[in-house]
């Protein structure tokens, strides 16, 4: 997205806007019935590149402008193996969503002269919301019937990486007065999650059936975020008179990152398809894991005969919330190891 604007006269006021909004849906599932020979794969993706700029310049005897640049993605990502489904054979059973970016960018420059005054807004926001999951209904998964356990291992796997970058510059200069302000916002707020979360699943319920899922391999439930949302401000004015500019960037790197298994789930994790508990080598691992880097930089710089003040106000904050955890009442046996982190 790219907005322009210029004016060259007596009195100039002007601005230029670029706005865009996301709100996408990759998804990728199975709701039915599989018999697998060899290995299922379930796999949701989104990779965006995103470019936005907004330049705007303007001179005469008084100026006023706006630059504005805003992309805001709350696109959702989502792949799972629905309630009520049967897996009943598979080598192996990977679920999987994912989200990145080629680049996320939004840079913002405005620029008035005035003779006698100018003023003037430089804005950039870049936010990531929306959601990326992965995630196992209540299926049944593996034939309860089978003498031999039919499905290997299970990996469930949600990921978000994400980088937006938000530059706003901003300069202007009059006789009397320049002032401008500048003002780059960069959010990465998403949720990341995967879960497990089957009861045994239609099959397994009733005479002749175990009510509990079992898996061949290891049952592996990750959830992983990257979010290092860049922030940067710059704004210079200069006047005979009176010069103001003033700098705000804000990052904030704030996901929900879980990873569980639900409430009253059941399943069996046998590891290397032995039936024998003294010959299994079936490990669950659960895992929320985050490596956020928020970043925000502002400056400015003011000369004035009279009177000139600076301010630059720079936030960075880390908010993530990670979670990994067995919900209550879920019954859940593995043959080695339990690792929850």
């Amino acid at each position: 997205v790219g907005a322009g604007a210029g004016e060259l006269g007596g009195i100039g006021v002007g601005a230029s806007v670029g706005v865009t909004a996301v709100r996408g849906a990759a998804l990728a599932h199975l709701d039915g019935v599989a018999t697998v020979g060899g290995d299922l794969v379930i796999s949701a993706r989104h990779r965006a590149d995103f470019h936005s700029d907004a330049i705007i310049g303007e001179a005469g005897l008084a100026t006023a402008g706006a630059g504005v640049a805003v992309v805001v993605d709350r696109s959702v990502q989502a792949a799972y193996i629905g309630d009520g489904a049967e897996i009943l054979r598979a080598g192996s059973i990977e679920v999987s969503a994912d989200r990145s970016y080629v680049d996320f960018e939004l840079l913002v420059v405005e620029a008035q002269v005035g003779l006698i005054g100018a003023v003037g807004a430089s804005i950039a926001s870049a936010r990531v919301l929306g959601a990326t999951q992965a995630y196992i209904g209540d299926a049944t998964v593996g034939d309860p019937d089978a003498a031999t356990v039919p499905v290997g291992g299970v990996r469930v796997e949600a990921t978000s990486a994400a980088a937006p970058k938000a530059r706003a510059y901003a300069g202007s200069g009059g006789l009397t007065l320049a002032g401008d302000g500048t003002r780059a916002d960069a959010y990465v707020t998403p949720t990341v999650e995967a879960y497990y979360h089957s009861t045994g699943g239609p099959r397994a319920v009733g005479a002749g059936s175990e009510s509990v899922n079992r898996i061949g391999g290891d049952l592996t439930i990750l959830s992983n975020s990257t979010a290092e949302p860049d922030a940067v401000t710059l704004g210079i004015a200069v006047a005979g008179g009176i010069a103001v500019p003033v700098s705000l960037p804000t990052a904030i790197a704030s996901p929900t990152v879980r990873a569980y298994v639900g409430s009253d789930s059941r399943v069996r994790v046998i590891g290397n398809g032995s039936s024998d508990p003294e010959t299994a080598t079936g490990r669950l691992t659960l895992g929320a894991v985050a490596a956020d880097d928020p970043r925000a930089t502002g400056s400015g710089a003011a000369g004035a005969v009279g009177l000139a003040f600076e301010d630059s106000v720079s936030v960075a904050t880390n908010k993530t919330t990670l979670d990994a955890y067995i919900g209550d009442g879920a019954e859940v046996t593995a043959n080695t190891d339990v690792i929850v982190q």
